[in-house]
């Protein structure tokens, strides 16, 4: 039996980093948690249509053909590639129409318009003024403005090693830092929201989705969200809130840059709508 066991954990493993290999799928797919068999746990977080895995069988290879993550930028800014000017929301609504929103971290410098595309590519190398810029911009996923897909929000944006754009995400890397900063304000048009920090933590590249939108029922993005949770217990560099459990009726926010602990891999700071 403990064999068996191990075969089956081996088994998913190999599933996960099959279906995880990239980031940037060409259109929404529908992300499920199935329920554990005897065999299987935790629940195994996949994309439909499924790979079935029996006793020890090798799942079939899926690779996605995009990845939707921003590479890291290193270096500091050429002269030729200043950030805009600070202005308003409405200042920069009037200059690109591809505004959203603005968000802000107290304690860092993350205080930044949004801006959400026709893809997740051009704002990887342009910024809020559709300026080309190595900076890029702070934009949400363009999944997100199908209605049907905003139960979980996501922001991508650069790791600057100047210190600006996502580079202040990694504050939430410290137990202190988590503790003393949980709120991220998040203004949509002319709604104004709250979202409570509950995960932190390093993604490391093959093991866990953390960025898709759509889930077919309410109930089966919560049970993604809380197996994300589970996830990011396991992961060595994490802060999470204790005794969080994400329901059916939450609204989830993801922000994600890129980080150093592993090649490819990503940090994440997760949060939950609270008004």
């Amino acid at each position: 039996m403990k064999l068996k066991k191990r075969v089956t954990r081996a088994a998913l493993l190999l599933l996960l980093v099959a279906v995880l290999t990239g980031c940037r799928p060409e259109e929404s797919t529908v992300l499920e948690v199935r329920k554990p068999t005897p065999d299987v746990t935790p629940p195994v977080v996949e994309t439909t249509p499924t790979p079935t895995v029996t006793n020890g069988e090798n799942p079939p290879e899926i690779t996605p053909t995009q990845s939707i993550e921003p590479d890291d930028i290193d270096g500091q800014a050429e002269p030729d590639d200043v950030l805009p000017p600070a202005r308003t929301y409405s200042e920069y609504k009037q200059i690109n129409s591809d505004v959203i929103g603005w968000l802000k971290i107290d304690n860092t410098q993350i205080d930044y318009p949004v801006v959400r595309g026709s893809d997740n590519d051009y704002y990887l190398t342009h910024n809020v003024e559709k300026k080309s810029s190595k900076h890029g911009a702070i934009f949400m996923d363009f999944r997100n403005a199908d209605e049907d897909q905003q139960k979980h929000l996501i922001i991508y944006g650069h790791n600057m090693k100047n210190g600006t754009m996502f580079h202040g995400l990694h504050n939430y890397k410290t137990a202190k830092f988590f503790e003393d900063n949980p709120t991220i304000k998040l203004k949509l048009g002319t709604q104004e929201m709250e979202f409570e920090v509950y995960a932190a933590y390093v993604w490391q590249s093959g093991e866990a989705y953390y960025y898709h939108t759509r889930f077919g029922s309410d109930q089966n993005f919560a049970d993604v969200m809380n197996a994300l949770v589970d996830y990011a217990k396991k992961s060595k560099t994490s802060n999470v809130r204790e005794g969080i459990t994400i329901k059916s009726t939450d609204v989830v926010l993801t922000l994600s840059t890129c980080t150093y602990e592993y090649d490819n891999s990503r940090f994440v700071v997760s949060a939950r709508r609270i008004k």
